[in-house]
């Protein structure tokens, strides 16, 4: 969950130094004010069957990851 979260924030960061809106900006601002809060809220909805209905699946992950990479740069 600890690498979940700075990941997140990561991410968030990354659209930020691009000038991406982050939507919701609420998300970016629990994640770095409240990481622990967030780590909570993560392990209760992954431990729900609906998690695996709204998260992406493996290809668009990878996409997605592959696409930060590129703009980190």
């Amino acid at each position: 969950m600890r690498q979940m979260i700075a990941a997140m924030d990561e991410g968030f960061r990354v659209l930020e130094a691009l000038r991406y809106p982050l939507t919701p900006a609420v998300q970016a601002s629990l994640i770095r004010k409240r990481p622990a809060l967030m780590r909570l809220f993560m392990k209760f909805y992954h431990s729900m069957p609906i998690s695996r209905l709204v998260d992406g699946p493996v290809g668009e992950i990878v996409a997605l990851s592959r696409v930060f990479h590129l703009w980190k740069e």
